[in-house]
């Protein structure tokens, strides 16, 4: 304590309740009286102000578009659901997987063709909005993945492509895709926007 009054800083003190005689903070016991110390509380901290949820505008349209382009695909088919349904129906009675009916398969080409325009759309929206160019680029792969499968199944409806070489195909081409999309975000920055310089690597000692 002495050491204390001669630099100037005053240690932490408890003052005794019973007598109000003040004791070190460190002491249990007042040593003028004897009473029980109340240790000091500690300052609560200031909670942090949370900031609402800010909500995605891309995504939201993105949905948007998802249920426009749904709505489209059934209004030009709207036996869809019940084809469907005897397709399943049917594989299942069989055992062995079937070739879907043609105007299943034609309603499945135009929904993922425009699933793959809805990408083009995305990556535009994301453009104007938040300026996340590599972001913008994922949905382009995104809407090109759609236009690749929509073709292949219009090659199946031709009988030009089974359904395993479909689905092959679709896979070694989206696999590409995500490849080329990391690649892409690890070089120049996955949340790079329109405009910032690109992120150089570290150099090496």
């Amino acid at each position: 304590m002495e050491h204390g009054r001669l630099s100037g800083r005053r240690d932490p003190m408890t003052r005794c309740t019973a007598c109000g005689v003040e004791n070190a903070e460190t002491a249990k016991f007042c040593f003028s009286c004897g009473a029980t110390l109340t240790p000091r509380a500690s300052p609560s901290p200031t909670p942090r102000a949370v900031s609402p949820p800010r909500p995605d505008p891309v995504g939201l349209a993105g949905f948007a578009l998802f249920l426009v382009v749904a709505g489209f695909v059934v209004a030009g088919n709207p036996g869809i659901f019940a084809q469907f349904l005897d397709w399943v129906r049917e594989w299942v009675r069989v055992g062995v997987p079937l070739r879907p009916p043609g105007p299943l398969i034609a309603s499945a080409i135009l929904f993922f063709a425009l699933s793959g325009l809805t990408g083009f759309a995305r990556a535009a929206l994301r453009l104007g909005v938040s300026g996340l160019w590599v972001r913008a680029i994922g949905d382009v792969m995104s809407g090109f993945a759609s236009l690749a499968f929509a073709y292949l199944v219009s090659r199946y409806e031709a009988f030009a492509l089974s359904g395993s070489g479909v689905l092959s195909i679709e896979a070694v081409v989206v696999g590409l895709l995500i490849f080329a999309y990391v690649a892409v975000g690890l070089t120049w920055g996955f949340g790079r926007r329109v405009g910032a310089p690109a992120r150089r690597p570290a150099a090496r000692p």
